[in-house]
């Protein structure tokens, strides 16, 4: 131990003994370390560790699947059936989605999330409340007293934290709960809620092909998942062998709850943590080169050490010590900078699941020691064995400037360099990719204007089908006379919006489409969000309550139910899930594709119909208003006064639509600014390392240059010589990498839009920028060739 000190206080002294290149070594470590750091932590936060609740590996998602393997929310029938016969489940519960409702606290009506569950919903969890007590499965029947469950949030500030919740009472949609517990901190199964409601209170929904429930279950204690699965396959083969006109459910498709918590987001982070694993190998790769081209100035002290006897372990323990105090020290700064970059993540919002459990913590410093020790490794063996491969036999008369670098050596650089270069042009070329897919999301035509509008979510207090008509009509009627407004108009669901309303639809000549989207709108919505009328008529009056339901679909629907033929005039029905089964639809208009950013163009399928006849799914509802000039918080202000004047007891929500596009392509533009990001870092490290060693390899060179230049060679040929030294390198790593870059890109697929995995303008960008900063890296030790004098370097000894 006291060698192991020595030599390390060795390596601390050689570290202040040569600021510049200890300075260079922490700072490309830091980078390196601070990068893979960060991604370690989201990956272990975010994918590795169970969730916060007790035994999360035995929590299950359990949703229907049809003939082709498609997966849907389940149908509470459905449900009851899984719940009622599935044996190796300690609990299972149906919740709704959060719905965004009007709570009425003690300190005013709010805008607030609701979910409804069934009885065992608490007990799946596994948890204590917080305060008070869950819903008790009596609790969950029809007739039962209304109560309910709050968050922690809405407790702690709508409420003001009372400790006694026995005066404690919520309006939610016109009817008053009795607040019976609350949820700890953080609470959350399938969705976030502030607010928790009985679900079986009421009749729930009777149809089996209305697949609006997310269904989690618990396994009990020893079960195995997939007899789990095998079981509730086989009550739902016998329910739709029961019911064959009823339910496309032939399965149910079973999968750990986080895994499809994590959804989409594992991908991104595992790619994006394998970017930052190559950046790392590029900070090592420089480093070693460095330290390659550095140590052999070092050839004289280890030859006076190995003639007064010191050993290769010796020596080789000495200068592994030294590369770990340069480890430890770029380690600082990089551990810095993973938490500097984790507290801007969530400043950003960035769309991460989980990101708030994400921390560092004792696990990261456990990686951070890790990481810096394969560092050591890494960068620090190949130099040291280089170094000592001759031993005590080193010429204690080598000098610096003399050429004894050898091929051997020469080559090792070339390979070194090479693989910076390779490895740089992988980075480069998948974030090109990633930015060219979310350019061509910015900039298709997705078929409405959104510049200029601003959305006003409305929750009513009152669920009457005919208030709900007056005040939106009032609404709008109020909005659209206003000063500086074009136009108005109301929705269910604006473009880009999660949670549409989805199901079949069957026209009346007997044709079926599996899964279309539909919004409740008026003629409004098209002028506010200038949706081109393609064919027919928008809603207008004579679409009222008791005439013919009429229906507007878009392009792609009318294509893909009516091919070739008029879809004007033509009738149809929503299959299995209409509150409203005895009225069919008339198509009275065709307009262009809202298009989805997360699909290909054209490819959702999408119809309106109208809120004068359709309000039952109308208490929430979206009102666009384009303004007549630039967006303003003025503008914005004014528009909220007038909804409030309209519908005071309402919870508003404000936002422009513009904001709302970009936030759907936050997962986008995290993933293309992060690897990015890594590919400019990449790209700057393999500069500094194609500088580095050319500039010590010319150095090295003098004498050699000096005898060309006394035989006749010119300067201008030097540089070429030493331009051509570092073009073979470049040529070497581009096209290693460019076939790397291809194989690997493959793995970004499932990230583009509208980009193939090979764009050719992409990766024909990516090879001409790093072929062009590696060339400007080695111009400078190029021009220090011409700069030599013969003479002196001749006189050299």
């Amino acid at each position: 131990m006291s060698g192991l000190r020595r030599d390390l206080w060795l390596g601390l002294r050689a570290a202040v003994r040569a600021p510049g290149v200890s300075g260079l070594v922490t700072l490309t470590l830091a980078l390196g370390i601070g990068a893979t750091t960060v991604m370690f932590t989201l990956v272990d936060g975010v994918l590795l560790r169970p969730l916060p609740l007790p035994d999360s590996d035995r929590l299950m998602l359990l949703r229907e699947a049809d003939r082709e393997g498609q997966a849907a929310w389940a149908s509470y029938p459905n449900f009851a059936d899984w719940r009622r016969e599935a044996r190796h489940f300690e609990a299972m519960a149906a919740v709704t989605p959060p719905d965004t409702v009007t709570v009425r606290a003690p300190s005013g009506p709010i805008r607030a999330s609701s979910s409804s569950v069934t009885g065992d919903f608490f007990l799946v969890g596994g948890v204590a409340p917080f305060r008070g007590r869950w819903i008790r499965p009596e609790e969950n029947r029809p007739g039962a007293a209304a109560v309910a469950v709050v968050g922690h949030r809405l407790w702690a500030s709508a409420l003001g934290a009372p400790e006694d919740l026995g005066q404690v009472r919520v309006e939610v949609a016109g009817e008053v709960f009795d607040v019976v517990g609350v949820a700890p901190p953080g609470f959350s199964i399938l969705f976030d809620a502030d607010v928790w409601l009985p679900l079986e209170r009421a009749v729930p929904w009777t149809v089996r092909g209305n697949h609006v429930l997310p269904v989690v279950g618990r396994l009990a204690a020893g079960a195995d998942a997939e007899a789990a699965d095998r079981v509730l396959d086989e009550i739902a083969a016998r329910v739709a062998k029961e019911f064959p006109a009823e339910t496309t459910a032939v399965a149910v498709a079973m999968e750990p709850l986080k895994s499809w918590m994590v959804g989409g987001a594992a991908r991104p982070l595992v790619l994006l943590a394998a970017a930052s694993g190559l950046l790392l190998l590029i900070a090592c790769v420089n480093v070693g080169s460095t330290l390659l081209a550095r140590g052999v100035a070092r050839r004289q002290e280890l030859g006076i050490r190995a003639s007064f006897g010191a050993s290769r372990w010796q020596l080789l323990r000495q200068l592994l010590a030294e590369n770990a105090v340069l480890a430890g020290i770029g380690a600082v700064p990089g551990l810095a900078l993973a938490w500097a970059s984790l507290r801007l993540l969530r400043r950003a919002a960035t769309p991460i699941p989980r990101l708030d459990q994400v921390a560092v913590d004792g696990r990261t410093l456990l990686f951070v020691v890790g990481v810096s020790a394969l560092s050591v490794l890494l960068f620090g063996l190949l130099p040291a064995l280089s170094l000592l491969r001759r031993g005590a036999r080193i010429d204690l008369r080598e000098r610096v400037g003399w050429s004894r670098s050898g091929g051997g050596r020469s080559l090792v650089w070339r390979l070194l360099v090479g693989g910076q270069v390779a490895a740089a042009l992988v980075l480069v070329a998948s974030g090109g990719l990633l930015v060219h897919s979310l350019w061509r999301i910015v900039t298709t035509d997705v078929g409405f204007e959104p510049r200029g509008v601003l959305t006003v979510g409305v929750d009513l207090a009152s669920g009457d089908p005919t208030a709900i008509v007056e005040t939106y009509a009032r609404i709008v009627d109020e909005l659209s006379r206003a000063p500086g407004v074009a136009a108005a108009g109301v929705a269910s669901h604006l473009p880009l919006a999660a949670g549409q309303f989805v199901g079949p639809l069957r026209t009346e000549g007997g044709s079926e489409v599996p899964l279309a989207h539909y919004r409740i709108a008026d003629a409004g919505y098209f002028e506010a969000l200038r949706i081109p009328l393609l064919r027919g008529r928008l809603f207008d009056r004579r679409d009222a309550a008791g005439a013919p339901h009429a229906a507007v679909i878009n392009r792609s629907l009318a294509e893909s139910a009516w091919p070739g033929r008029d879809p004007l005039g033509q009738r149809f029905r929503i299959d299995g899930m209409d509150p409203y089964p005895d009225h069919a639809l008339t198509v009275v208009g065709v307009v262009e594709d809202a298009r989805h950013w997360r699909s290909d163009p054209g490819t959702q399928l999408e119809y309106y119909v109208a809120l004068a006849q359709r309000p039952l799914l109308g208490r929430t509802l979206e009102v666009a208003v384009r303004g007549e000039g630039e967006p303003s918080a003025a503008f914005a202000s004014r528009m909220s006064e007038i909804v409030r004047r309209v519908a005071p007891d309402a919870s508003l929500s404000l936002d422009w639509m513009e904001r709302r596009i970009a936030a759907t392509t936050a997962g986008q533009r995290f993933a293309a600014s992060v690897l990015t990001a890594l590919a400019a870092t990449a790209v700057f490290l393999a500069s500094i390392g194609i500088y580095g060693v050319l500039a010590y390899s010319v150095v090295s060179r003098r004498r050699e240059m000096g005898v060309r230049i006394a035989l006749g060679a010119l300067p201008g040929q030097l540089a070429r010589l030493v331009l051509g030294d570092s073009a073979r390198t470049l040529g070497l790593g581009l096209a290693v990498g460019l076939l790397a870059a291809l194989l690997g890109s493959r793995l970004l697929r499932h990230q583009l839009y509208a980009t193939t995995p090979s764009e050719p303008i992409v990766f024909s960008a990516a090879v001409v920028a790093v072929a062009l900063i590696g060339l400007l890296a080695s111009w400078i030790p190029a021009a220090r060739a011409r700069s030599i004098d013969a003479v002196r370097e001749m006189r050299a000894d």
